[in-house]
């Protein structure tokens, strides 16, 4: 392998790790928006609304997110996986706090399938 491929793999590879975790942290934190704005939404209308569930899960996609970013250097197909699970199910559950985060995850996701069939070339 040349140089410039090795520097190249490695750029990827850091890519799909810097946007997984920073996917998943900003994941966290919409999760934890809307679990704030599901417990306002109770406490104004005084009834037990499911936007707190739903941040919750928000949050656990978010650890699967930040996972996943940190697989991506190792193992590049599961981590891919998992950030693009972590993407469609926050968009799922979080709906319009899930953008930034969702959009982040998404594109680690790709940039990290990417890198493992550049792999899967390179050992053929």
């Amino acid at each position: 392998m040349r140089m410039t491929e090795r520097l190249e793999e490695e750029g990827k590879s850091a890519t799909a790790m810097i946007l997984g975790i920073t996917g998943g942290i900003l994941g966290v934190i919409a999760g934890i928006m809307a679990i704030l704005i599901g417990g306002a939404g109770m406490l104004l209308l005084g009834e037990p609304t499911g936007v707190a569930w739903l941040g919750a899960t928000g949050i656990v996609f978010g650890l699967i997110g930040v996972a996943g970013g940190s697989m991506a250097r190792t193992n590049p197909l599961p981590a891919g996986i998992l950030m693009a699970i972590a993407g469609v199910g926050g968009f799922i559950v979080v709906s319009l706090f899930w953008i930034l985060p969702g959009g982040l995850l998404l594109i680690g996701s790709l940039v990290a399938w990417n890198l493992k069939q550049g792999r899967e070339e390179q050992a053929a």
